[in-house]
């Protein structure tokens, strides 16, 4: 009798301990499900999210995006959105409601000085906004006699102004 105890003993240690193993067969579907699940709410929306992309600001490419192209959810322009980046440098200035940006040449109204990149910024920017070349070109011909100027396109307001001792200074709104 005591030759019958060590095997049903070895008997048992040979058993496993995990109580899923006798529905192994509906385990595995069930994992795989859960796997597909989960695959599928973090794949979805980022391939949700790169249709509006530019448009809602949760990406960026290093250059200006295009705005002619985007669908959004927003039918209004949002400087904050599609500039914030720019903002890092201080000859730029963008509302906290994306409302309006703001693009200085002379921040620090320093005499004879301007910022040449600020001054090419102004003129990406404004083709983004479906300006034409003919407005980059009066704002850099400008008078400080001649006050404030302003204009628009399909997308947006600008007005600008410009001293010699301040540069120009360009501020774009939503339209």
């Amino acid at each position: 009798m005591e030759e019958e105890i060590v095997i049903q003993s070895e008997t048992e240690t040979l058993k496993p301990k995990n109580p899923f193993y006798k529905n192994k067969k509906i385990m595995i579907p069930s994992c795989i499900g859960l796997v597909i699940i989960i695959t599928l709410a973090i794949v979805l929306p980022i391939v949700l999210s790169n249709k509006v992309s530019y448009y809602n600001g949760s990406s960026y490419s290093g250059s200006t995006p295009n705005i002619g192209t985007n669908i959004g959810i927003s039918s209004k322009f949002n400087f904050q959105t599609n500039y914030g980046h720019l903002s890092y440098n201080s000859w730029c200035n963008i509302g906290s409601d994306g409302s309006w940006m703001e693009i200085d040449t002379n921040p620090n109204n320093i005499e004879d000085y301007y910022s040449a990149t600020a001054l090419n910024k102004i003129k990406d920017v404004n083709k983004d906004l479906g300006f034409t070349d003919a407005l980059y070109q009066k704002m850099i011909t400008t008078r400080a006699i001649d006050g404030r100027q302003k204009d628009e396109s399909s997308k947006a307001k600008v007005s600008w102004t410009y001293h010699p001792d301040k540069g120009l200074e360009v501020l774009y709104e939503q339209k």
